[in-house]
């Protein structure tokens, strides 16, 4: 039997997504009624919006997508694309808690089959924060395209003497908010003590 979430998105998937984007997308409106599409979209819109926010009161999303106002949405072309993007999310695992934990159980275990055993689905938010990071901070421009200009596996290993250096009284290191001089400063650091 069919739970109440899945109904709801199988009628999200066959109605919307299916039908009426169907309708909307391209260079203009067509048939579809905007009035009717404008609504759905609200719908769709208030929908991930509390997702989206339920999300970061769980503390699973810092910084999360927020999706243009039907307010705010003027041409049809926009209207049909944000559409599209609300429907992407409301039907992608990120969505909802339970698709976010398979993805992050996923990773984990990617980690783990590449080597990092370390990481579990504790710490695999902050490591891929660190990761993310740091791979940020030491790429470069070169003419061949984009390198990196550390070794992935001292990034790697460097990942608690960091954590821990940054982490006070208990709280939880912040990589993404902290300063490219502080991390390359602590990851130079742990590179001389290595030597």
């Amino acid at each position: 039997m069919a739970s109440i979430k899945q109904f709801e998105m199988d009628n999200i998937l066959n109605t919307n997504a299916q039908g009426l984007l169907r309708e909307i997308t391209g260079k203009r409106v067509g048939r579809a009624n905007t009035k009717e599409i404008r609504a759905d979209y609200q719908r769709l819109q208030s929908i991930a919006r509390k997702r989206l926010e339920r999300a970061q009161a769980r503390g699973y999303q810092k910084n999360y997508e927020k999706f243009t106002p039907v307010s705010q949405i003027k041409s049809p072309d926009e209207l049909a694309k944000e559409y599209a993007r609300v429907s992407r999310y409301l039907v992608s695992q990120e969505s909802t808690a339970e698709g976010r934990k398979q993805e992050a159980r996923k990773r984990v275990e990617t980690f783990n089959e590449l080597g990092y055993k370390f990481v579990t689905y504790s710490n695999e938010k902050s490591f891929g924060e660190f990761m993310g990071r740091m791979i940020e901070l030491y790429t470069e421009e070169t003419p061949d395209g984009k390198r990196l200009m550390a070794d992935s596996d001292k990034i790697v290993q460097a990942y608690d003497y960091i954590r821990e250096a940054l982490s006070e009284n208990g709280k939880e290191a912040d990589f993404v908010n902290e300063s490219a001089d502080v991390l390359r400063k602590l990851f130079d650091d742990w590179v001389e003590a290595q030597t």
